[in-house]
């Protein structure tokens, strides 16, 4: 059977010419641009920049203007710099320091990513801030190569076939800063490209940012009881990572040494303002919060920047929001752009859960999961009956690890099916028709990781929807949800599936 999305390409080409029309730019202000439509000079500038701060590593790798810093930054607390410049010696840039420095070193404290909670997009808008101005700083008189006075961090549209093997053809010139040896490098095979067809559906994106539910697609307060990670980074972003780049992409304290990050992060960025140029800011959550990070003085801070926090940091949350007060601005052809409102609206309107229509609303927006029986068995299968009844109607169900397990990445497909129906996840038809949500997990790979990449931190799941779409008919019934595990070749020492609130 074709999947959904192959039937309806030839639509959606026609259809994202018409959405998302305002994006002209005007005056100096550099502009994030698709990486494939960038100038052989536009290019050769972005090159040279990230280049030299690479360079900068060679004389002094612990330099705050240079790449490995700026890669620290992105989740690495604790970094022992020596006290004498003369003795630096090359770090291990693979785990960052633990405990107290030793003598003849001071701790200093990069920064900690802000995943799976509800600054997780804005932390890493100002991250980008502040990477963007040292590129421009490096050579903006071009004495050395391409004047890099404009040079902005080109996205990479991910939702969209790579214009190299697995990449953009930037990414994959050995010759190039931006080529990485440390992440996947094969050709997506067709049973790879159905794998992570929700991961890379631009029509599941459109649908958060469409709903207009900020907790929802960008997360909770840290301290919301049933989870922070919104559903945009758990259904994309964490696979990406894992899944998709692998190598070092694959764990948070070393995912900005791949050059890649940037242009995966700079279009994740242009889906925030996606979401700000749709729905606005007045529903986001903790715009007050203070952004930790310690970056280099030489820079200066964004307009509105005031200290806190009691750790250094790039100011507020909310001091993120306006990109032309950032300096920077985006250039969106067509192709680009979201899927229209109304191809969504035609997609999930009528849809429901289990309606007349073959294929579950998440089907039709992203796949039938992620686990693919030709790439393999699924590490685990957990399952969980509930009662159809008007208590469980906004049923949500925690999906928990054991304390102390290994911090790896996993992605979990969840089935809402009758009891009297088995699980097969060789049939297609059962997969498209029953599958409620894929989320994904992306982890450390320690036994013990750092800061907010807790082994334990649950998966939720909101069964609203598909519940209340069994209600009244279906009352008084047992159905059961179904978690098919997979990940990577390990014991993953899964836990249980509970049902954890009604709300």
């Amino acid at each position: 059977m074709l999947s959904w999305s192959r039937r309806v390409v030839v639509a959606l080409c026609l259809i994202f010419a018409a959405s998302s029309v305002g994006w002209a730019q005007t005056g100096d202000t550099p502009l994030r641009k698709n990486i494939d439509d960038l100038t052989a000079q536009e290019l050769a500038a972005y090159e040279h920049a990230v280049q030299i701060l690479k360079d900068r590593n060679q004389a002094n790798p612990y330099d705050r203007e240079g790449y490995l810093w700026q890669a620290w930054i992105h989740n690495c607390m604790k970094i022992f710099v020596p006290d004498d410049p003369s003795t630096v010696e090359e770090p291990t840039p693979m785990f960052c320091d633990r405990g107290q420095p030793p003598p003849g070193r001071t701790l200093a404290n990069p920064g900690m990513c802000e995943h799976g909670k509800d600054i997780f997009l804005l932390w890493h808008r100002a991250q980008f801030y502040y990477f963007e101005q040292l590129l421009r700083a490096t050579d903006p008189e071009g004495l050395t190569g391409p004047s890099t006075a404009n040079v902005a961090v080109p996205y990479w549209n991910w939702t969209r076939p790579p214009s190299g093997a697995r990449y953009p053809k930037a990414f994959e010139d050995p010759n190039s800063p931006l080529y990485h040896e440390n992440r996947l490098h094969n050709a997506l095979l067709p049973e790879e490209r159905e794998r992570l067809e929700g991961a890379t559906s631009a029509r599941l994106t459109a649908e958060l940012i469409y709903r207009g539910d900020w907790p929802r697609f960008g997360g909770y307060p840290q301290a919301h009881p049933t989870g922070g990670k919104g559903l945009f980074e758990s259904q994309q972003h964490d696979l990406m990572h894992a899944f998709y780049f692998g190598g070092d992409m694959a764990n948070p304290t070393t995912a900005a040494l791949d050059p890649g990050f940037w242009s995966f992060h700079s279009y994740i960025d242009l889906i925030l303002e996606f979401w700000l140029r749709e729905n606005g800011a007045g529903e986001m959550t903790s715009l007050d919060q203070f952004l930790r990070a310690t970056q280099p003085a030489s820079i200066t801070p964004a307009p509105g920047h005031d200290d806190g926090a009691g750790l250094p940091s790039m100011g507020r949350a909310r001091i993120y929001l306006d990109t032309t007060k950032l300096g920077y601005g985006f250039e969106v052809k067509p192709q680009d752009r979201l899927p229209s409102r109304d191809l969504i609206a035609d997609l999930v309107t009528g849809a429901t859960q289990f309606g007349g229509s073959a294929q579950s609303p998440f089907a039709r927006l992203a796949g039938d999961g992620f686990n693919n029986p030709d790439l393999g068995q699924p590490t685990q299968i957990a399952q969980l009956p509930i009662a159809l009844n008007a208590d469980n109607r906004n049923a949500v169900v925690q999906f928990a690890r054991p304390m102390g397990a290994a911090d790896v990445s996993f992605a979990v497909d969840f089935y809402l099916h009758p009891r009297t129906v088995t699980p097969d996840m060789r049939d297609t038809a059962f997969r498209e028709r029953f599958i409620v949500a894929s989320r994904g997990y992306w982890g450390s790979g320690h036994e013990a990781a750092q800061g907010e990449h807790a082994p334990a931190k649950p998966l939720f799941l909101d069964l609203s929807e598909p519940m209340q779409s069994l209600l009244p008919g279906l009352d008084g019934r047992v159905w059961v949800l179904t978690a098919v595990v997979s990940g990577p070749d390990v014991d993953l020492s899964f836990g249980q599936l509970s049902l954890v609130a009604s709300r």
